[in-house]
């Protein structure tokens, strides 16, 4: 379902259409309301997702444009200098990219925020929710949990050693 507005300046009315729905209405009828918190915490999730999904898939896309101009010149399709090139100039790119990002949304001040947000929204939505937190607060808990549940629990050594896993009642640090 989509919105429009215009002004209409012959019937000196705004004209709003919703759906298929169209309003004339009065420029006296309409006022700003101020958003609450907690509906601005909702839209600043909305957007902070949007910004991180789009930043992420613009560095795959920059990535993958790199990988071809090494595959290529390993093929002999292009010359090291057009190769080197390319990569500098797609991380001039991602670089800017990840630049706006911050500027538009603080929160994502970090790739971990930026995948914590694009991957684990639901998550920060459950957690704002559930503790009344702004969206900003609840996105430092999952990202914190998201670091926390993202380390090793043995070490590589250990693991390659065989060791089993234990039922263990000491807590975690």
């Amino acid at each position: 379902m989509g919105y429009s507005s215009k002004f209409i300046a012959a019937k000196g009315r705004y004209c709003v259409k919703i759906g298929a729905e169209e309003m004339l209405l009065k420029p006296d009828n309409l006022f700003l309301v101020a958003a609450e918190e907690e509906e601005e915490s909702f839209i600043l999730g909305e957007t902070a997702e949007i910004g991180a999904m789009f930043l992420l898939q613009d560095l795959q896309t920059a990535l993958e444009a790199v990988e071809t101009a090494w595959d290529d010149y390993k093929e002999g399709k292009c010359t090291l200098l057009a190769a080197t090139a390319l990569t500098n100039a797609c991380i001039r790119h991602a670089e800017r990219l990840a630049s706006e990002t911050e500027i538009n949304h603080p929160e994502l001040s970090s790739l971990e925020r930026v995948v914590t947000v694009a991957h684990m929204a639901d998550a920060i939505r459950w957690v704002a929710g559930e503790f009344v937190l702004p969206f900003d607060k609840a996105l430092e808990v999952v990202a914190d949990i998201a670091h926390v549940c993202s380390r090793p629990l043995l070490p590589a050594t250990k693991l390659s050693q065989g060791v089993s896993w234990q039922k263990s009642t000491s807590s975690f640090s």
